[in-house]
């Protein structure tokens, strides 16, 4: 996009009743737009910092991504409660990736042992309660890139 010629920059407009060049009009604006450049890759790192919570806290809570409780072991026990160790979220760039091995990896893909599938990982969707999570740490990175608050 071509910049403006400085005869149409020195054009002056009112606002809130002074006399203002329609540069110093768009600074603010063009200011926060400038902060929100590299927005996700700034925003990554609490993404999954924050779905790295919630998805341990639905292990120890033996619960699957959407809250559904999962079956009890045969021997009555919460299951999977080792698995945090088997869990890596981490930020690549823009993008948040959650894996899962071990175990955990497993009953996450239901090839265990009775075929008990136990889902640890959002597979198709991102949940409710996850994809909020994204969203809040997405709005704080935006308010401390421009300053909102």
């Amino acid at each position: 996009m071509a910049k403006p010629s400085p005869a149409k920059l020195a054009r002056r407009v009112e606002l809130h009743g002074q006399r203002v060049t329609g540069a110093a009009v768009l600074a603010g604006p063009l200011a926060a737009l400038r902060a929100i450049e590299g927005l996700a890759e700034r925003a990554a790192p609490a993404v999954a910092r924050e779905l790295e919570r919630q998805i341990l806290a639905n292990v120890a809570a033996s619960r699957d991504p959407d809250g559904r409780a999962w079956p009890r072991t045969l021997d009555g026990h919460a299951p999977l409660q080792g698995v945090a160790k088997d869990l890596r979220v981490t930020a690549r760039g823009s993008r948040v990736v959650a894996t899962i091995s071990g175990v955990g990896a497993r009953h996450n893909l239901g090839a265990v042992k009775g075929g008990r599938l136990r889902q640890v990982l959002p597979s198709l969707r991102v949940p409710g309660a996850m994809a909020e999570a994204i969203k809040s740490a997405v709005d704080d990175e935006i308010k401390r890139s421009t300053g909102a608050t």
